[in-house]
C-alpha cells in the first residue's frame, strides 16, 4: 500500500446535509439538487503510511481486505477516530462522517 487513503461517501441529498456537502463535497451546486439525488463526499484524504494506518485501525478497516472496505457505524471506534482527528485539526470531518453514516450514506475506505 503506498500510504494515502481517503473515505467515499455515496448517498441521497438531503436539503439539511447542503453545508457539509458544500464542504466535503464533489460537486459545486448542491443547493440545485432535488431531495434524493444521488452525491458523493470524500473525506480523509490522506497523506503517509502512518496516518493511513491510523485512520483504517479507528475505522476497523484492514487496507489488504477489501471485504472491509465498507464502513458500519457500530464497528467504528468513534473515541479512537475522535482522537485522531482531532490531533490532525480534522474533527470536522469525523463529525462529517458520523452524520453521513447516520442519514443511510454507503462509505467505504480507499487506499491509494
Amino acid at each position: 500500500m503506498s500510504g494515502r487513503a481517503e473515505l467515499i461517501a455515496i448517498g441521497h441529498y438531503d436539503p439539511r446535509l447542503l453545508t457539509l456537502l458544500n464542504l466535503h463535497g464533489t460537486a459545486t451546486h448542491y443547493d440545485r439538487l432535488l431531495c434524493g439525488a444521488p452525491v458523493m463526499a470524500i473525506l480523509f484524504s490522506l497523506e503517509g503510511r502512518t496516518a493511513s494506518d491510523e485512520l483504517s485501525e479507528a475505522l476497523d478497516v484492514h487496507p489488504l481486505k477489501a471485504d472491509t472496505y465498507q464502513l458500519h457505524i457500530d464497528h467504528i471506534h468513534w473515541d479512537q477516530l475522535f482522537r485522531f482527528a482531532d490531533a490532525r485539526g480534522r474533527l470536522d470531518e469525523s463529525h462529517a462522517l458520523h452524520t453521513l453514516l447516520t442519514h443511510q450514506f454507503t462509505v467505504f475506505f480507499r487506499p491509494r
